[in-house]
């Protein structure tokens, strides 16, 4: 579990259309709403969607939004990745690359799993805030950061975080085994020194 934690968190960078992609993050996903990619909202899509997509998840989302409002550059990239598909790439080729893009957003929107929501009692009306929108502030709250550095945080890492404090307040109950092994281990320790043993020597 912990390293599923880590390794989502803390994702290797992504190269989609020989560009490096930033971590996928609350303003990637806000900017791919903004232009109802295909994406973020399930419907079908055209090739031009795939390579606006991976553009805007190469930039941070101030980059982004400039793009969005002045769209040669976009228009730009996407002739020339229509252009390369059809003087030489092979369709396989294609089809690899947006496998890689669909890991790198499956990876960075990562969230741990939990059983269930532990009632408090309190009768309360239930906001519908999209996810991305509620992690911002808590980004801003929690660790500091600005809006600008919440809007350019990696999705995966903020989830982790986010879970973690969940769990802790007692919120959610996260799925998987509890964390036990190095406590075990240490009350192993400690029993054997209290029996006049020496753990340490072997």
């Amino acid at each position: 579990m912990e390293s599923l934690w880590a390794n989502s968190a803390f994702a290797e960078p992504h190269i989609v259309l020989r560009l490096k992609l930033l971590p996928y993050s609350p303003g990637h996903e806000i900017n791919l709403c903004a232009i109802n990619s295909p994406f973020v909202t399930g419907a079908e899509g055209r090739l031009d969607d795939f390579f606006t997509a991976v553009l805007l998840c190469a930039h941070s989302f101030e980059e982004g939004q400039k793009l969005i409002r002045r769209p040669n550059k976009v228009r730009s990239f996407c002739w020339l990745w229509g252009l390369l598909l059809r003087i030489g790439w092979k369709p396989d080729m294609f089809h690899a690359e947006l496998s890689r893009f669909r890991g790198y957003l499956s990876t960075g929107s990562w969230s741990p799993d939990t059983n269930r929501v532990v009632s408090r009692h309190v009768q309360m009306r239930t906001l519908k805030a999209p996810r991305v929108w509620r992690l911002v502030p808590f980004l801003c709250a929690h660790l500091g950061l600005t809006e600008s550095q919440a809007l350019n945080f990696p999705i995966a890492r903020a989830n982790a975080y986010y879970a973690a404090m969940a769990d802790k307040a007692g919120d959610i109950d996260l799925i998987g085994e509890e964390d036990n092994d190095l406590l075990d281990y240490l009350k192993k320790i400690e029993a054997q020194e209290a029996q006049k043993e020496k753990p340490w020597d072997s």
